[in-house]
């Protein structure tokens, strides 16, 4: 995962599976980031190809997270593979999901 920062906005890729095995760490460097200040939080999903109910559940609690802190987060960038899977466990009424970091951007504002 990499974290990024642009215009106030911290920018965080996962790459990958996010699953059983790279979940826990992805939360845990979430709620990281939060705790040091970070409060609009754009995840740029471009670079994961896989997504388990442990990737969603540790979205879910980073999402969360986030929102008990008076942070945002949004989803960008989800590539086709992946957003059939979100749709079809009906998480995209769940998340703000945006199509490109772009568009991300302008919401999270």
């Amino acid at each position: 995962m990499t974290v990024k920062q642009t215009d106030g906005v911290t920018i965080v890729e996962p790459r990958g599976r996010l699953d059983t095995s790279a979940a826990p760490r992805f939360q845990e460097q979430f709620e990281e980031l939060v705790r040091t200040g970070a409060r609009k939080l754009l995840v740029d999903m471009h670079r994961v190809r896989y997504i388990s109910s442990f990737g969603f559940r540790a979205l879910l609690l980073a999402s969360r997270y986030a929102e008990r802190n008076n942070g945002k987060m949004v989803l960008c960038a989800i590539p086709s593979e992946v957003m059939e899977v979100v749709e079809l466990g009906g998480f995209s009424e769940v998340f703000t999901i945006c199509f490109s970091r772009e568009d991300a951007l302008r919401t999270i504002w």
